[in-house]
């Protein structure tokens, strides 16, 4: 084999092996076979599987005794020293596809395992995970047990976060929490939490810290966008409250519906929200309020942005596993959550925000696309994708996997980008706090009704 067609691993081994490892044999590495069926499941990402190997190779290393297992760049492969004269070598082919790839990090798990017998398996795998599955994409992370435990049942700091590895920055603090107390606001950066730099943290080990035991407190020093210098916060831990829809009528005719974030059960809200108008009087103009909104459920935004449009009018362009895209509209809801068809023509005025991510995104760029709607505001976000967590040996572990990304039904990018609105308005630097949306002093909300009126 030419040695630019391979990643080169040299190892010491003593007997000497064959120049290929040989089958895993009698290991039973259960995690990771989980783990890596789960990812070419559910992973969206467009693998790249050089870079998922050479991951894994590293994270092996990690979990080696000190010389064992040490890979380092060699031109076009990768060579591993160890602290012993050279006797054997191991030469992984490049992978083309998953089955390759699984091939390789099995052989490359076995002869780790038979150099150094006396590190657990498990820790391998760990170890091994945790670079491989931080190398799909910023958002993917491997969580062990008591992390993906705290994400699960423990507390945190009450806002929407996105986590990448050495950083963590507030997309949306959710209304009525601590993080909104605390003044917290979409964008800023989190550089220390209880006094810890961030920088040199993994996705998982920022996501444990911030969460804790519920009335627990957290200090954290966060960069605002605009100051030099990083603001010291204190924010007290507490579990995540789903709010639900609200909405009321701002002046006869015009009614404000605010989506304070996109779950399961938003549509079925926003239906009972707007036929609840209709059985008062005919809707004469919609300020549909995202601002802040953390959306999470795709399908949800689906439902919604399909009872403004025509039946059958494309509502996203999505990319899910196996990396398909096509455009994909809603069905409108069930037969209990069928809307009053007049709001299919009611003029919409979508107001936005830098805290405006992900699904709620989707619903503003679909309104936008097919000028249904007036979008009003700032930049949104930018995440233009959407994860789920996998549990993995009962609940002993879990993936945290980039399941879909989409993009506006004209094939926008929203990932990194956001969404630009047609009219620029007067909270730009995100500092309303969103419980006083709706309020009389609102002024962006004052200026939708305006426009509401004149279209």
């Amino acid at each position: 084999m030419h040695p630019a067609r391979a990643l080169i691993l040299t190892f010491c081994l003593f007997p000497c092996l064959a120049s290929h490892a040989q089958e895993p044999g009698g290991l039973q590495p259960r995690l990771l076979t989980d783990a890596l069926t789960a990812i070419e499941r559910n992973s969206a990402v467009r693998p790249d599987y050089r870079r998922l190997l050479a991951a894994a190779v590293r994270g092996i290393a990690k979990a080696m005794p000190p010389g064992k297992f040490k890979p380092a760049a060699s031109g076009e492969g990768l060579e591993v020293d160890t602290d012993v004269p050279k006797t054997a070598g191991l030469i992984m082919r490049r992978p083309q596809n998953s089955p390759e790839l699984r091939r390789e990090i099995m052989e490359a798990l076995a002869f780790a395992n038979k150099l150094a017998p006396a590190v657990p398996l498990q820790e391998l795998e760990e170890a091994l995970l945790g670079d491989l599955v931080a190398e799909i994409d910023p958002s993917s992370a491997f969580l062990k047990g008591d992390a993906y435990r705290e994400l699960s049942t423990g507390a945190g700091l009450g806002a929407e976060l996105a986590i990448e590895k050495g950083t963590a920055k507030i997309i949306a603090p959710f209304e009525g929490s601590s993080a909104e107390r605390a003044g917290l606001r979409p964008g800023d950066t989190l550089l220390k939490i209880d006094g810890t730099e961030l920088k040199a943290k993994t996705a998982d080990e920022i996501a444990r810290m911030t969460r804790g035991a519920p009335e627990s407190r957290v200090q954290l020093d966060i960069l605002r966008g605009g100051q030099k210098e990083p603001l010291h916060v204190e924010v007290v831990r507490e579990a995540q409250r789903a709010p639900s829809v609200a909405s009321k009528v701002i002046e006869p005719g015009f009614a404000w519906v605010r989506l304070p974030q996109i779950q399961e059960q938003t549509y079925a809200a926003f239906v009972a929200q707007v036929n609840a108008f209709y059985g008062e009087a005919p809707l004469k103009g919609v300020v549909l309020d995202l601002r802040n909104t953390p959306g999470a459920v795709p399908s949800s935004s689906v439902a919604v942005a399909a009872a403004f449009l025509p039946r059958g009018t494309p509502v996203l362009t999505l990319g899910t596993r196996g990396f398909r895209r096509g455009n994909f509209g809603g069905a409108g809801g069930t037969r209990e959550q069928v809307i009053n068809e007049a709001l299919k023509t009611v003029p919409v005025v979508v107001l936005v925000n830098g805290g405006t991510a992900s699904a709620a995104e989707l619903l503003a760029g679909a309104l936008q696309d097919h000028k249904r709607a007036v979008v009003l505001g700032s930049r949104t976000f930018g995440k233009g994708s959407v994860q789920a967590l996998f549990p993995l040996q009962g609940g002993e572990a879990a993936l945290r996997l980039t399941v879909a990304q989409f993009q506006t039904p004209k094939g926008t990018a929203i990932e990194g980008k956001g969404i630009t609105p047609d009219v620029q308005g007067e909270d730009t630097d995100n500092a309303r706090p969103p419980s006083t949306y709706g309020g009389a002093d609102d002024a962006d909300l004052r200026r939708a009704v305006g426009m509401l009126k004149s279209l």
